[in-house]
């Protein structure tokens, strides 16, 4: 799988790939669908999805509780995924510039308002697969019987036990998840080692890079960043889910770069010493509690409440392990009980708080170190929603 994912990134630098792209998601969204079906018909319909759902406590939307360290509330999710999205659409190089290669704004606008449909829909559909599994394992929680050591595993396990029976479907459903795998992290990995050369290796410089060059030095980029992305994987798996580490991840960088053109495009007032000093201040917060964040979970110190999971439908024979898992579900219950801590606080916020920490220390630092002869020297780099708070100013055409 290392060696797929470095050829396939290194194709990707060097040839446009919008097809195979475009050919992947088609298998990935194919396979999603006709697992979900299957799925709904082994349950017994969409009905009884929603019944058990109701039954198991799992159709939450308005929990409104103002508590920080609750994992997820209506405002945690809605806070955080306001500024993740914000941040990967109007920040992000990823998603920047697959908006500025279209010839025209109207183009981008159109592209957009289909990327946000289509985002809602694959969130709509996440839901709903969480919502068809909790119904499938209603009286049998395989976690809680050992079938399996991580959350992350259900979804395989839900798809090797529905696709049994239909040959091939399977290894459809692998092979989306596999294309999906390798169109991300191809990305991922050209976007860091291209970032990496033209930030940081290029300007260092001491003779100008021939093409072939850069190509070579990408490349080998591509493979240390992919090395140690494998021997990350170890540590990884010991820490929270996937969603859970993403915001970590984001948190630490995502939140000040999105402070950072926050400052840059709403807040005249706002100087370079200001920006470096919220972004640096930002970075440093940020990090420091999603370090001890992530400590406390790998010392267990740190283990958000479960809702509870049945597991009387099991077969008899394991009812050991029913007696010990349910002993260990009892553990779980007063750690938002605690005085409050930082590093306890939900990780959905992380986003938001190293984006508003920019923000507040920029604009403190730029008014100190403001200085008279400042001025807008055009007032066209900032959003249109300011304009008209700006000192009229002399611009030449």
């Amino acid at each position: 799988m290392f060696l797929i994912c470095v050829s396939y990134a290194t194709i990707v630098r060097m040839g446009t790939t919008e097809w195979l792209n475009a050919f992947q998601l088609a298998i990935t969204v194919f396979a999603l669908v006709i697992v979900l079906f299957m799925g709904i018909v082994s349950v017994g319909g969409v009905s009884r999805v929603w019944q058990k759902s109701m039954e198991g406590n799992r159709l939450e939307f308005f929990n409104m509780d103002l508590n920080p360290m609750i994992r997820c509330t209506f405002w945690s999710v809605i806070i955080g995924n306001t500024f993740s999205w914000l941040g990967f659409v109007a920040v992000n190089p990823s998603g920047v510039q697959r908006f500025v290669s279209f010839s025209s704004i109207s183009d981008a606008r159109r592209v957009l308002v289909i990327f946000v449909v289509l985002a809602i829909l694959a969130k709509l559909v996440s839901c709903f697969s969480g919502l068809i599994m909790f119904a499938k394992y209603f009286y049998c929680d395989p976690l809680s019987m050992g079938y399996m050591t991580h959350a992350s595993e259900i979804l395989p396990y839900f798809v090797l036990e529905v696709a049994s029976k239909c040959p091939g479907l399977s290894g459809l459903f692998i092979a989306g998840l596999f294309s999906t795998a390798l169109n991300t992290m191809s990305v991922a990995l050209s976007k860091i080692a291209t970032d990496t050369f033209d930030d940081i290796i290029a300007p260092c410089r001491t003779r100008e890079f021939s093409k072939k060059d850069a190509n070579y030095i990408i490349i080998s980029i591509i493979i240390a960043t992919s090395m140690i992305s494998v021997a990350a994987v170890q540590i990884i798996g010991r820490l929270g889910s996937l969603l859970e580490l993403f915001q970590c991840a984001y948190g630490i960088t995502g939140g000040p770069v999105l402070g950072l053109f926050t400052l840059g495009v709403l807040f005249p007032v706002a100087n370079k010493k200001g920006a470096l000093t919220g972004a640096l201040v930002s970075v440093l917060v940020m990090s420091s509690i999603i370090v001890q964040h992530q400590v406390d979970i790998w010392n267990k110190s740190l283990v958000y409440n479960t809702k509870e999971m049945r597991t009387y439908g099991c077969d008899i024979y394991s009812f050991l392990s029913i007696n010990t898992n349910s002993s260990a579900n009892e553990l779980r219950s007063v750690e938002h009980e605690e005085a409050f801590s930082l590093a306890k606080i939900s990780f959905h916020y992380y986003y938001f708080i190293g984006t508003l920490i920019t923000v507040i220390i920029g604009l403190v630092v730029s008014w100190i170190t403001r200085k008279e002869k400042d001025s807008i020297k055009n007032p066209y780099i900032f959003s249109p929603i300011i304009h008209k708070f700006l000192r009229p100013v002399y611009v030449p055409i």
